[in-house]
């Protein structure tokens, strides 16, 4: 496989944030246990304008909440699962499988992605917890509709990442799953995905982000996804993390 010449990853440009998604954009499902286009289109409104205009009262809570630092582990209700791994891993793609999964076994649970809720050109001050925030003011709708599990697609980087998921989720017992595949795969999903003018940047991603994850190692597990069913990766993850 010939790659195109590597731009080098900007995240930065003049003074201002520029957040990049680093996972599929394109495939968007809305979980099969919320029942009926009503209720999906009301829980879908308000986290949006939670995010967007935000609650006064909301935003006091969770201030004070991200204040108190993790969670507290002796009252722990909602579980949740990182689907952690570099760029072309598949960590959107097997969160989605596993949302169908736990779906067809009537599991009520949310599954989001991180990267969606950060996507944006913010001023630099606006952007370090900006994606957390989005977080909270969504799982608390999720939350209101009977969520207690919650399937989160994110390339954790490091351990303090990994705090700030455990303060915008109360009472949280977070297992975290690393997908790993091919350099070569995940360089290959990403140049047939991303067709855009940052594709270089995108392509040289993924070996900077596996090199990060290989340093972090904040994972619970690995599962490779290279040439496996998705269906089967899917199901390891929640066998694995013990939800199935």
């Amino acid at each position: 496989m010939t790659l195109p010449a590597s731009s080098t990853p900007c995240r930065h440009a003049g003074g201002q944030h520029l957040i990049h998604p680093r996972v599929r954009k394109s495939d968007c499902r809305t979980s099969h246990w919320l029942k009926g286009p009503g209720i999906v289109r009301c829980l879908l409104l308000r986290s949006i304008a939670s995010v967007c205009a935000g609650d006064v009262r909301r935003s006091k809570r969770e201030l004070q909440r991200v204040a108190s630092g993790p969670c507290d582990a002796s009252g722990m209700d909602v579980k949740v699962i990182v689907i952690s791994g570099s760029m072309g891993s598949g960590k959107t793609t097997v969160m989605m499988e596993a949302s169908d999964l736990l779906a067809a076994a009537n599991v009520i649970h949310a599954a989001i992605d991180l990267d969606g809720l950060g996507i944006g050109h913010v001023p630099e001050g606006a952007w370090p917890d900006l994606a957390y925030r989005n977080l909270a003011s969504v799982w608390e709708n999720y939350a209101a509709a009977g969520a207690t599990r919650l399937l989160l697609a994110e390339a954790v980087e490091s351990h303090d990442e990994l705090d700030r998921i455990r303060k915008v989720i109360p009472n949280c017992e977070v297992v975290v799953c690393r997908l790993r595949a091919n350099l070569e795969t995940m360089q290959r999903r990403v140049l047939a995905r991303e067709p855009g003018m940052l594709q270089n940047t995108f392509v040289a991603r993924v070996a900077e982000l596996e090199a990060l994850l290989d340093a972090a190692h904040v994972e619970d597990f690995s599962l490779g996804n290279d040439d496996r069913s998705i269906t089967d990766v899917a199901r390891e993850v929640l066998i694995r993390a013990g939800w199935l």
